[in-house]
């Protein structure tokens, strides 16, 4: 995939990442649940309930914003009462030990973007700001800003609630705060996703989208839709043509 570089000392471009697909061969969200499960620091059992909403979303039987609202409230139930810090450690001890689970290409094109001065690079998912936030350090990458669902604590201890409100529109919330954050147009903000939810996000914040490790439905999608742009194209070219035809033609 042909990424094109911005320009040394150029304007600030943004690339944004979804985190499960493009970057994480699963879902991050229950693999770390399970993690901490094994370890006595998760509800076993909501662990398992949230691998069976997976499922029904995977076979189709539960839509995408469901399965994204229930994952976030069953790990809000799941780390209740557990040390927050304590949670922070073990999401680094999980990206680090888990590393095979990430994609190679991906985690070298985020790799290599973070070298570039004019380049800002976040993290954009509805999985636990707490191990979306690891991703970088444990990885050593550059990751200037993350966007995850977030969990109330009260002295240290989670209360088992989810700040992480309504997750319709949350993507495209996140990719226009984004925009607002770093002082640059929705047109300078790049954004990966495999989901047709993350193109509609895109297309709906008004940011420019490209596919990574793509569902079927979204590759499907993606070449309608460079179709439909290619006809625009040919379209356009032919009202050009036609348009300086006509104006050659009044100077005989």
């Amino acid at each position: 995939m042909a990424i094109a570089n911005p320009k040394p000392g150029g304007a600030i471009v943004l690339h944004a990442f979804d985190v499960d697909g493009p970057l994480y061969s699963r879902d991050i969200d229950i693999d770390f649940a399970a993690y901490l499960a094994k370890k006595g620091k998760f509800g076993k059992e909501i662990s398992r309930q949230m691998v069976r909403k997976a499922e029904l979303y995977s076979l189709g039987r539960m839509p995408y914003q469901q399965f994204a609202q229930e994952a976030i409230s069953l790990f809000a139930r799941g780390i209740r009462s557990q040390d927050a810090g304590d949670i922070i450690k073990e999401a680094e001890l999980f990206v680090k030990s888990n590393k095979r689970l990430f994609h190679e290409g991906g985690i070298a094109l985020v790799r290599r973007l973070g070298k570039q001065a004019n380049v800002r690079i976040a993290l954009v998912s509805t999985s636990p700001l707490v191990v979306i936030s690891a991703i970088g350090k444990a990885l050593g990458l550059r990751v200037d800003y993350v966007y995850g669902s977030a969990y109330r604590s009260r002295e240290g201890k989670y209360t088992g609630e989810p700040i992480t409100g309504e997750i319709v529109g949350y993507k495209k919330n996140a990719l226009n705060a984004l925009a607002v954050k770093f002082g640059v147009p929705n047109s300078s903000v790049l954004f990966y996703g495999n989901a047709v939810t993350d193109f509609a996000s895109a297309k709906a914040a008004g940011v420019r989208f490209r596919p990574m490790k793509p569902s079927k439905e979204l590759a499907a999608q993606w070449k309608l839709h460079l179709a439909a742009k290619h006809v625009k194209s040919r379209e356009a070219s032919s009202k050009l043509r036609a348009k300086l035809s006509a104006g050659k033609s009044h100077l005989f």
